[in-house]
């Protein structure tokens, strides 16, 4: 077996006849989690993520039949392969599906004429937690295609590929999501944390340090959702407005924005735009998230442990991402700091939590966080998405 359950669930259903069809390939991606930063693309800060030891695997069996058929643990859903995605799809399906109309009909990595596909899925990402199940699904079906149809597999390609992932999800949802799930799927090094900056989309490598150990916790009876969010979208549409790609590459970036924003309640041009002063609270809290990223990565960088704890409590502070105390997640939270841990919920979903420990407490924090009904994932022996052969397939 290969170690991965879902890849071995993956195996075993494609393998239940005997050998894997001709011209099957294997492929999984990791979940993923931000650590501190702002995830909203557009403003054209930093964010740090990592990779989880988590995946989503395919098999993807190339054919001629037009159809894309996907299974998903003994279910079987068949649609003629479509020009759009429809929106109401089972969620896997629905990833599935956007993975491949993005590689057909933006990159036009795969055919269009007489082809078709059966897609066998399986997943142990976490659900509605914000550690990246949907997209974990994607960038392994992308890789997977990409195995087919494509002609290279390196950093510029699996750039590339999580920018369109990327772009065709917005698209299809209707609001901006953040790249940075794709991004860590696609391109994380083994055992490493990303430093992703996005006013350049440079993504900078950083071993994940020995004295620290990065644990996921997530309450089993909250449920989070992609949920939509207005300030990413009001970035969006700066953006669009002033024809730059990030606010980072628009000079006086504040100013210009909140004039705008001015000028357009002035003519009374007010749907779905946020008063000035909201406006420049966003600007504000993301340039200072973005910073407090920056001095994190420092300390990481640096073995600095007490730095990076108290760099990640002051974020939570001065961000009022601190789940309320009356909640399960809440009484998780408070169990992470009550161990001596900097504890930072996942932004957007409030069902996971982001937690550091000193190696060696970081035992001593997991059992508390089981004990208080936390379901834990611990970041090691993290790597990126990819192709995976077995031996006499």
């Amino acid at each position: 077996m290969t170690g991965t359950t879902a890849l071995d669930r993956v195996r075993n259903a494609v393998e239940a006849e005997g050998q894997a069809p001709t011209g099957t390939v294997f492929a999984q991606a990791p979940g993923s989690v931000e650590i501190l930063g702002d995830p909203c693309t557009r403003a054209g800060g930093m964010l740090i993520t990592s990779a989880l030891p988590v995946y989503a695997a395919v098999a993807l069996n190339p054919d001629t039949s037009g159809e894309l058929t996907v299974n998903y643990r003994g279910d079987t859903f068949s649609t003629p392969l479509p020009d759009s995605v429809p929106d109401d799809l089972p969620w896997v399906v629905e990833a599935v599906a956007l993975a491949v109309n993005a590689l057909q009909h933006n990159t036009h990595q795969i055919p269009v004429n007489d082809i078709g596909m059966t897609v066998t899925v399986d997943t142990d990402v976490p659900e509605n937690r914000g550690l990246g199940a949907f997209s974990s699904i994607e960038c392994a079906v992308a890789l997977a295609a990409n195995a087919v149809w494509g002609d290279r597999d390196d950093t510029p390609t699996r750039a590339k590929l999580a920018s369109t992932l990327h772009e065709v999800s917005s698209r299809h949802l209707g609001y901006e999501t953040p790249i940075h799930p794709f991004t860590t799927a696609l391109r994380s090094q083994p055992d490493s944390i990303l430093v992703c900056n996005h006013a350049d989309g440079a993504v900078t490598q950083m071993e994940r340090p020995d004295s620290m150990s990065l644990l996921i916790a997530s309450s089993p009876d909250t449920i989070g959702s992609r949920a939509r969010s207005d300030r990413p979208e009001f970035f969006t549409d700066a953006c669009r407005a002033f024809g730059v790609p990030t606010l980072a590459e628009l000079p006086d970036s504040e100013t210009r924005v909140l004039e705008w924003v001015r000028a357009r309640h002035d003519v009374g041009s007010e749907d779905d735009l946020p008063t000035e002063n909201r406006a420049e609270s966003w600007m504000e809290e993301t340039s200072a998230s973005s910073d407090r990223a920056h001095a994190l990565a420092g300390h990481i960088k640096h073995g600095n442990v007490p730095a990076a704890l108290a760099c990640i409590k002051t974020d939570v502070n001065l961000s009022g991402l601190a789940p309320s105390p009356d909640t399960t997640i809440g009484r998780i939270y408070s169990t992470a700091l009550n161990a001596g841990a900097a504890c930072r919920p996942v932004s957007g979903h409030g069902a996971a939590l982001v937690t550091w420990a000193p190696v060696e407490s970081a035992e001593e924090v997991a059992t508390a966080l089981h004990a208080a009904g936390a379901d834990v994932i611990r970041a090691s022996g993290t790597n990126s998405g990819r192709i995976v052969e077995f031996g006499g397939s």
